[in-house]
């Protein structure tokens, strides 16, 4: 178990979910050979120059301390166990302060993996429902339209593997989730997640870039396999503001065209205030002979169907923690 690095007085308190393979054989925070965390802070100015994993103990010098969520694993926070990822949860609802008291006085710190970014946003909206599979069942069903027979899994950023059965990249879903539908057959939600970002620039010789000039990709293959689009909408694609839509439409196409799944829909969330988002998603649905497969949901239609079926009190804990969190009046 790797100490806490706290004390008094510090300016900023970075907290991991848990640590990395690297840091539990050496020892120290942030130590995997390409992590970046240590020439990041001497680059920003928060040290003088750049430590080492090896100096992390002597970081409350500069006002910074360090520690974890969780002190009893390790690993990617995907192999967090679910009862962990619950005690999480149940720390962020009771405020954005936590208290350390076998130190002999009270710490507090600011919890580092809950940022206003879609990394960080996934893991607030959906994980608790992982407690109450009925609950998340009647929730998705009042979204799309009664299509759910059972929810049976809620993942956190999720590729397929192996990725060359698929889009051969390393493109992945916010939040994936498995289903059985009405009819019986298998379906899956993929959510990709956002909050204030818009469209981006594609990446010089970049793995997408490669996937969208050879039109013998998967990229373009998946897409032709599906018979969803229009005839002439290649280039509209590839554009910066629809091209993430496409490619997260067409990783669940590329899930259900090799694992045989029936049903599967592209969901898209976003603040009611991000129109960009709003518009690029009409503006796509547009390029498509069938819409049903690709819906944008706001943030306050989401919270307003929690709100309206949460069973208990400590879910309605949560669902007021993410309307003061994410909305803005």
């Amino acid at each position: 178990m790797l100490k806490d690095v706290l004390t008094n007085n510090l300016e900023v308190v970075f907290c991991g979910t848990a640590k990395g393979e690297a840091s539990a054989t050496k020892g120290y925070y942030y130590a995997g050979p390409g992590n970046k965390f240590y020439g990041i802070l001497h680059k920003v100015g928060f040290t003088p120059h750049r430590l080492e994993p090896k100096d992390c103990y002597g970081v409350n010098q500069f006002k910074i301390g360090l520690t974890d969520l969780v002190h009893t694993e390790f690993g990617n926070d995907s192999d967090i166990t679910e009862e962990l990822y619950l005690c999480i949860m149940e720390y962020i609802c009771s405020g954005d302060e936590m208290r350390y008291e076998r130190y002999g006085e009270s710490y507090s710190k600011q919890l580092f993996s809950n940022l206003l970014r879609s990394e960080h946003i996934p893991f607030n909206l959906f994980i608790p429902l992982r407690n109450d599979l009925d609950f998340a069942k009647i929730v998705f069903n009042k979204l799309l339209s009664n299509t759910i027979k059972d929810i049976f899994r809620i993942k956190i950023e999720f590729a397929p593997s192996p990725k060359e059965k698929y889009l051969n990249d390393r493109t992945s879903f916010d939040t994936y989730i498995e289903y059985t539908h009405m009819d019986g057959s298998s379906g899956i939600l993929g959510i990709e997640v956002k909050y204030t970002e818009q469209g981006y620039p594609l990446k010089r010789k970049s793995t997408e870039e490669i996937q969208i000039k050879d039109k013998e990709s998967k990229y373009w293959s998946t897409t032709k396999k599906s018979g969803l689009f229009k005839i002439g909408v290649d280039e509209k694609l590839i554009q910066d503001d629809y091209r993430q839509i496409w490619r997260n439409h067409i990783l669940g196409e590329s899930i259900s065209q090799v694992d045989n799944t029936k049903h599967f829909t592209s969901i898209t969330i976003y603040p009611e205030g991000n129109t960009h988002i709003n518009e690029a998603l009409a503006e796509y649905q547009g390029f498509l002979i069938s819409q049903d497969r690709v819906l944008g949901i706001t943030y306050e239609e989401y919270l307003s169907t929690l709100t309206e079926f949460s069973p208990s009190r400590r879910f309605r804990h949560w669902i007021d923690y993410l309307q003061k969190r994410y909305i803005v009046d």
